[in-house]
């Protein structure tokens, strides 16, 4: 039984794949305000060889939401590139943005 084992546990550790870890890049914006139009934000999101990168993943936390705006609040966002995060947010939203890339 425990020569089984041992053997079982070669056989995994001798066909293992080998996964090529990459960085994640981070970036957190400012308290920004929507005004109805599309805003672009820079990130700075740069892989290992400094190229500019474009996000996988956008977040946005809301921090308050004029009372105006109940049950209307809109959040679009646009084709993110490997410069800027676009988005479109309702008027006097206030938001940060989590970015994220691979």
């Amino acid at each position: 039984m425990v020569q089984e084992a041992t053997a079982k546990i070669e056989q995994i550790l001798d066909s293992r794949v080998k996964i090529e870890a990459k960085a994640l890049d981070f970036f957190k914006s400012a308290e920004q305000v929507g005004d109805g139009t599309e805003t672009d934000i820079v990130h700075g999101l740069l892989d290992a060889d400094y190229n500019p990168r474009v996000p996988i993943l956008v977040w946005t936390e809301l921090s308050s939401i004029p009372a105006d705006t109940a049950g209307n609040l809109t959040i679009v966002q646009g084709t993110h590139d490997a410069t800027h995060v676009k988005v479109t947010a309702t008027s006097d939203a206030d938001m940060k943005y989590f970015v994220y890339a691979i």
